[in-house]
């Protein structure tokens, strides 16, 4: 391209310089929001229950493999109200269905466990508070198998801080947690 005014041709460098301002103004504009806020890697958790997972006993199924995993990754415990993030478990599984045929048809449920995170701005949680959940979830033979249980977790805590997003909802299938009978 020529240009008349100089009588030369536009430096490269100039051209690319133009572009990287574009970049930079523009660029925010065309940010993907839900990645506006970094994983709470390094930052502090507490774990809510419900009441009705309390009064049932399942603290003692749910917290340990939950906190194990929370702790691996690079979150800390904080035990308390001074926490940074608020980390929710529900674990459940369905009625079951046959799959298969023949000889090669068995009974299995689908299980799943979805492990939601907040920013912790008090109890009782404000309704517009911003959620990120991820949900895993596997199929099985028996959907009370502590091994598989703590499988999902892992992989659920896993899969939301390499994917966070400061709000929404992804779903991750458990394969590699399927024990088998």
């Amino acid at each position: 391209m020529f240009d008349a005014t100089t009588s030369r041709r536009p430096s490269p460098r100039r051209g690319l310089a133009l572009l990287a301002l574009a970049a930079a103004v523009l660029g925010p504009a065309f940010a993907d929001p839900t990645m506006a806020e970094p994983a709470p890697t390094g930052r502090g958790y507490v774990v809510m229950m419900t009441r009705p997972q309390i009064d049932s006993g399942l603290v003692r199924h749910l917290l340990p493999p939950l906190t194990d995993a929370l702790d691996r990754a690079g979150m800390v415990n904080a035990k308390g109200p001074s926490a940074e993030w608020v980390v929710s478990v529900e674990s459940a599984s369905d009625d079951g269905s046959w799959l298969g045929t023949g000889e090669s048809r068995r009974w299995r449920h689908r299980r799943t466990v979805s492990l939601t995170f907040a920013r912790n701005e008090g109890f009782p949680r404000r309704p517009d508070t911003a959620t990120f959940t991820v949900e895993a979830h596997d199929v099985t033979a028996d959907p009370d198998r502590p091994d598989e249980y703590r499988c999902l977790v892992d992989l659920a805590v896993r899969t939301a801080l390499s994917r966070w997003r400061a709000s929404g909802r992804i779903e991750v299938r458990g394969v590699e947690c399927e024990r088998g009978e």
